[in-house]
């Protein structure tokens, strides 16, 4: 077992700061943007949560997220997923479980997920691991708002108005449209009719072609939006056999809209990005 944080090891041969085990998928791994922030898959640098958690709080962890694996799949094989960690020489100290996205999209129910978590915690609990952690699910883009607007600009000013409504747009969106310079995005929603954007618009005009970049979804439907918070509800009651819960969710959601994640945190869903990864991991406490 390599321990890239903290090598010091105590009179019995185990590490000084407390072992960590992270089950879960690219989020966990940390993809970003098609990219992992990793150099190896199976050895976490310290750019996504996992790494950053473990610099902040000490402890070393083992990372052991696999890309695009669902829980049920993680269930299946868990073993060959494990197998190149000795976690009988050194039993972690704690495990995190950040699972269940890949199967809500794959329109697993909320009961069949629980039952996989459930079935994930026993097998922690059977390799003796005393203090087992669950995250809850973060939003993955439904709801979004509509991506053809209409507004008027004014030549020289950063403002539009008369927009219908604003319902679902906030800043950093991307916008483009007639005398709109390439790259400008939405600095404040101002109203439910009037945006300003980060720079002033080239040329006014009545916009029958506002158009608003969001971000595609990636669980796309009303019912698995109600799945990922039917299983939330479950993952924030504390099922038996965990210790707590790490809530995701509620660090990323916009309040106000909470089928959406702040596009400063994921821009491209399901994976955050830098900024994402930093808010996840101040939520870990041990």
């Amino acid at each position: 077992l390599e321990y890239e944080y903290q090598t010091t090891l105590d009179p019995s041969g185990n590490p000084t700061l407390k072992v960590g085990l992270f089950i879960g998928d690219s989020i966990t791994l940390g993809l970003t943007n098609g990219v992992f922030l990793a150099t190896n898959d199976s050895v976490m640098q310290h750019e996504n949560w996992v790494g950053l958690a473990a610099l902040e709080r000490h402890f070393n962890p083992i990372n052991a997220g696999v890309n695009a694996v669902t829980a049920g799949g993680y269930v299946t094989n868990i073993a060959q997923y494990l197998n190149g960690y000795d976690l009988t020489t050194t039993v972690p100290d704690f495990a995190v479980v950040c699972l269940g996205i890949n199967d809500i999209h794959g329109a697993a129910s909320a009961a069949t997920i629980e039952g996989y978590l459930e079935t994930l915690i026993a097998d922690l609990v059977a390799l003796g691991i005393p203090d087992i952690y669950l995250t809850t699910i973060m939003p993955s883009g439904w709801n979004v708002p509509p991506v053809g607007l209409t507004g008027t600009t004014t030549t020289g000013s950063p403002v539009v108005t008369t927009i219908p409504s604003t319902y679902g747009l906030v800043p950093q969106m991307l916008v483009t449209g007639i005398g709109i310079p390439a790259s400008l995005y939405i600095l404040s929603v101002d109203s439910l009719t009037q945006i300003t954007l980060s720079g002033n618009v080239t040329t006014g005009a009545a916009l029958t072609g506002l158009n608003v970049a969001v971000n595609t979804p990636y669980l796309t439907t009303a019912a698995m939006e109600l799945v990922r918070q039917t299983l939330n509800q479950w993952i924030a009651a504390n099922p038996d056999g965990i210790l707590g819960v790490f809530d995701f969710d509620q660090v990323v959601k916009i309040q106000s809209f909470p089928g959406l994640a702040d596009p400063q945190l994921i821009s491209l869903y399901p994976h955050p990005d830098f900024r994402g990864y930093s808010k996840m991991a101040m939520t870990v406490r041990l």
